[in-house]
């Protein structure tokens, strides 16, 4: 599974904290890889399970705020990204979430 994991911690609808982001990345990144088929053998829920694994407790580091607007820029990267590239890099929208 390891290899399904390119969602970093966090990201529309569902990306109004840290924790929500998260859920809403790995849906997203998920529902992605199924539409390209490159889920290497696991079902979209069992690489949602494994990506939503560090979610409940995601969040900011001290001194830092959550970006929303970031996060929902990261699921759209997500969701319109290549099949080339998804899976190989994280989107740079997903890279700065917190502030």
């Amino acid at each position: 599974m390891a290899g399904l994991c390119l969602l970093a911690v966090g990201c529309s609808s569902g990306t109004a904290d840290p924790v929500s982001a998260c859920k809403t990345i790995a849906s997203t990144g998920c529902d992605a890889l199924a539409s390209c088929n490159k889920l290497n053998g696991f079902t979209v829920a069992q690489c949602i399970q494994a990506n939503e694994a560090s979610c409940p407790t995601a969040k900011c580091p001290a001194g830092t705020t959550f970006d929303s607007s970031a996060a929902d820029g990261c699921v759209e990267a997500i969701r319109t990204e290549d099949c080339t590239d998804l899976g190989s890099f994280t989107p740079p929208s997903c890279l700065a979430l917190c502030r």
